[in-house]
């Protein structure tokens, strides 16, 4: 761990201790240990790197001005779903429900992340058309992602990583008004109190609704 700490940071550090953690669980279930010692490894303290910054609407307009181009697509349906790249990269075209205009998110990193995205009337020929096209995302790992996203990201002169689509997103909704449940429906984070989402045609109407707004 003294290694690692010369040459990783705090996410590399913490992930090896939980496997550390989970070696020794082993280990003690089968009697090949007593204690636990992964608990007393210290690492660095999370430090904040870079500061997250939402796309400003200026930024926004001149993404509609090079819509035509397949990436920056994806760069406006990551802003309007406020989709997680690791969601945005698993859909399939039966995920896409146009007629319903949501997107049925069935696999995602937390519970609250399993639901419906609303689609915007904006980003719904996107959509249909790679629907047709029995594509989604064109790129099939987050690296071949990345790679298109840092091209595209140079070439119209901004500085944005894909998860600021989601902080995009959830500041757009705020700004024109849209109530917090809503927000965290749309986003996928848990609500107090709420263990499933139940999802009516009030309810779609209602997310429909609030990003049609932007």
């Amino acid at each position: 761990m003294d290694d690692v700490r010369k040459v990783a940071g705090y996410s590399t550090q913490k992930k090896c201790r939980v496997l550390m953690s989970q070696l020794y669980q082993f280990a003690i279930k089968r009697e090949m240990a007593t204690t636990d010692y992964s608990r007393y490894v210290e690492i660095d303290r999370h430090r904040v790197v870079y500061k997250k910054r939402p796309f400003t609407v200026r930024e926004i307009n001149r993404l509609w001005k090079h819509s035509n181009d397949e990436t920056v697509q994806d760069v406006l349906i990551l802003i309007y779903t406020g989709l997680r790249i690791g969601e945005y990269l698993a859909l399939r075209p039966q995920d896409i429900k146009i007629r319903e205009r949501y997107i049925d998110i069935r696999h995602s990193k937390t519970q609250a992340g399993v639901r419906r995205v609303p689609i915007s009337k904006r980003i719904l020929p996107f959509l249909a058309m790679r629907k047709r096209n029995r594509q989604i995302c064109p790129a099939d790992t987050y690296d071949a992602f990345r790679r298109r996203w840092d091209r595209t990201m140079k070439r119209l002169s901004m500085h944005h990583t894909p998860h600021e689509c989601r902080h995009t997103l959830a500041s757009l909704l705020d700004s024109a008004g849209v109530n917090d449940t809503v927000i965290k429906m749309i986003l996928g984070h848990a609500r107090r109190g709420v263990t499933k989402a139940v999802y009516t045609h009030k309810t779609l109407h209602e997310l429909r609704k609030a990003v049609d707004i932007l």
